[in-house]
């Protein structure tokens, strides 16, 4: 469980300081908005990832007979939330909508490099 936890922060501080970094260059380029974006989609992307850890684990304590209905249902929900989010950032702005969606799939991106090449 330790591993897990060091692993989720790993992966938060990898998240943040490529996100701010490109925010600063979006910033610096001009696109304000979308530097903005890009801030609250990572934040985003990393609250629903710490919470797909906390259903996992959820699950497993719970036994096999819930954990299906429990994972499916929180499942749901972040996926609900994140519809949410984009709709909203879409009513607002476009650069603002662009950002949090690139955001969100910094965390992913960041996720899938530690996988390949490890926590180093």
């Amino acid at each position: 469980m330790r591993d897990t936890k060091n692993l989720e922060r790993t992966i938060m501080k990898r998240a943040a300081v490529l996100a701010v970094l490109a925010a600063a260059l979006l910033a610096a380029a001009g696109l304000p908005r979308m530097a903005l974006g890009g801030l609250a989609g990572t934040a985003f992307g990393l609250a629903s990832f710490h919470l797909l850890g906390a259903a996992v684990a959820a699950a497993v304590a719970a036994g096999p007979v819930r954990a299906s209905s429990q994972v499916m249902l929180k499942y749901l929900a972040r996926y609900a939330l994140t519809a949410l989010v984009l709709y909203g950032t879409l009513r607002l702005d476009i650069g603002l909508f662009l950002g949090t969606a690139a955001g969100m799939v910094v965390v992913r991106f960041i996720v899938l490099l530690t996988g390949i090449f490890g926590s180093l």
